[in-house]
This record gives structure tokens, C-alpha cells and sequence, in this order.
């Protein structure tokens, strides 16, 4: 209807048929963005290493944090296990990144037998152990959302953080992601 109007000289059509043109637009992207946050392509493609330094690299161009890394190529791992360090590793930066007032940072990775641990950790602020216990006690997506997508692939999660020390995570998990 409204590209008859346009058609037929109507101008209030026009503008109409623009705007949602450029929502439609903004909802296409809107999806490839939740797409891609799903199943991040990198991590499909390349493996767990690679998608990590992606992000790594993200983390420190938009915040201006030095962040090393040290990746010993754990070859693939399950999917399950890919995308659970991913998303932990990606919540950590992103503490970082709001939180930490670091200048510093550091993102390995090892495979140790059939363990996989990677360690985040800064030179910032950190935090105490009441700021673990709230985010514990409410559930959040936050650190008690890293402790739990470990405990669901079988691992575990250690937070060590002192004020004004740095905050360092530390999660290991099997390297086939087998489930308690």
C-alpha cells in the first residue's frame, strides 16, 4: 500500500516506506548479531584458540588494556567445551574491561593431559570476596554464570582477587567436556 502511494504521488508514503525500510534493515542485523553471539563463527571455523584471540583482541583495541596471550593449541575439543571456555573467557574480559581499572592483562591457554585450563587475569583493581558472594547468592550471568557453565561441562572455577592486586580466573574442565 505504501509503495502504491509512493507511486501515485503521495509523499507522506515515501517517507513511510524509508523508515521501515530502515528498520527492516536494523532487524536483519539485529539477527545476524544474535546468530553470530549463538555460535560465534571464529569458534565454528578456526577452533577455540583463534576465537579467543578474537576477542582478545576486541577486548584491548576498545578498552586499551595491554592483554598478552599464551595459547598451547589444544587441538579441537568437543563443542560443548569450545563454546563453555569461550563464553567464560568472554564474560572474564568483559569484567575486565568494565571493572578493573587495568592497564594490564594475560589470556593463556593449556592442555594439560585431559584437562584444558585457561587463566584470565589483570593487574587492576580486583575485588572482594563480598562481591563474589553477592554475585553467587543472586544468580547473575556474571561470575556465578562462569561457575556454573564450568560445573555443567564438568570443571571448576577459581576466582583469586585482592583490592587493588588484580583479579585472576582460573577454570578447568575435561578436555572431552564429559559431565559429572
Amino acid at each position: 500500500a505504501l509503495e502504491r502511494e509512493r507511486r501515485n504521488g503521495g509523499g507522506g508514503g515515501e517517507s513511510r516506506l524509508g523508515e521501515l525500510s530502515g528498520k527492516a534493515a536494523e532487524a536483519v542485523q539485529q539477527l545476524r548479531e544474535i546468530s553470530h553471539d549463538l555460535r560465534p563463527p571464529e569458534l565454528e571455523r578456526f577452533g577455540l584458540g583463534p576465537a579467543l584471540e578474537t576477542i582478545v583482541d576486541d577486548t584491548a583495541r576498545a578498552t586499551g588494556i595491554h592483554i598478552d596471550t599464551d595459547f598451547a593449541d589444544p587441538g579441537r575439543l568437543g563443542p560443548e567445551v569450545e563454546l563453555g571456555l569461550f563464553r567464560i573467557a568472554q564474560e572474564a574480559l568483559s569484567n575486565m574491561a568494565k571493572h578493573s581499572d587495568a592497564s594490564d592483562g594475560r589470556v593463556a591457554l593449556a592442555c594439560d593431559g585431559g584437562e584444558v585450563q585457561l587463566v584470565i587475569e589483570d593487574d587492576g583493581r580486583g575485588f572482594d570476596d563480598a562481591v563474589l558472594e553477592r554475585a553467587r547468592g543472586t544468580g547473575g550471568l556474571g561470575l556465578a554464570g562462569m561457575e556454573e557453565r564450568a560445573r555443567l561441562l564438568g570443571g571448576t572455577v577459581q576466582f583469586v582477587s585482592r583490592r587493588t592486586n588484580g583479579a585472576r580466573v582460573t577454570v578447568r574442565i575435561p578436555a572431552g567436556g564429559d559431565r559429572p
